[in-house]
């Protein structure tokens, strides 16, 4: 039987042009990347698929990327140091990028607690509302939100890169809507941030990943 080679994905071709712009110096380190929109219709793909691809540029260390400031050109040094993390993390399943979240979310919450303002916990609570009301199952944004209270990037990348990877991963899995106890979980987080009181915190993002690994059937 002849062998087919499976078809490289969109977000992956997507990258490889990037990667050709840096590597001729037609994007040189330290400049800036035009907008996503620009840049998608300059290539031709869709939104989506440019923002995977810079998610997958951004974890491997060869772009930087701020909420306000778009996205620059990384120094080599830095793509050589991420490439062995961005490898492990492309072959991590599914329970391992669990885990891996819940440590770096969970802190990340901690850290909100003293670094968030009231102003900031209260949107936070707003975006959780609209979500609810919108019947949003991932919450994507009310985490990458909770990440970026902590004021450390790294942790919205990884969020990012997370929800990016998720529907290949569970594609195969009988899913319905999130269950009840993950919004029971969400409120007693928000409850714990708007208290700013750490243990309790703790105790509710520990059993928010709990009904998360029952959700997804990991043991």
């Amino acid at each position: 039987m002849e062998h087919t080679e499976p078809k490289p994905r969109l977000s992956d071709l997507a990258q490889e042009q990037i990667l050709y712009r840096i590597r001729t110096g037609e994007l040189p380190v330290g400049s800036r990347l035009p907008s996503e929109p620009e840049l998608a219709q300059q290539m031709g793909i869709s939104r989506g698929i440019l923002r995977e691809a810079l998610n997958s540029l951004q974890t491997r260390g060869y772009i930087t990327r701020t909420p306000r400031g778009g996205s620059h050109i990384a120094r080599p040094e830095a793509s050589a140091l991420s490439e062995g993390l961005m490898n492990g993390l492309l072959a991590a399943s599914l329970a391992d990028l669990i885990d891996y979240r819940e440590g770096l979310e969970t802190y990340a919450a901690i850290l909100a607690v003293s670094r968030a303002t009231d102003e900031e916990l209260a949107g936070l609570r707003a975006l959780a509302q609209f979500e609810r009301e919108h019947s949003v199952n991932d919450s994507r944004d009310f985490h990458y939100r909770l990440a970026e209270l902590s004021r450390v990037s790294l942790f919205t990348q990884y969020i990012d890169f997370y929800f990016e990877r998720l529907p290949e991963l569970t594609q195969d899995l009988p899913l319905k809507g999130l269950p009840p106890q993950v919004g029971q979980d969400m409120e007693r987080i928000l409850k714990a941030l708007e208290n700013r009181n750490s243990h309790t915190l703790h105790t509710a993002m520990v059993k928010l990943f709990r009904h998360i690994r029952q959700y997804y059937k990991i043991i």
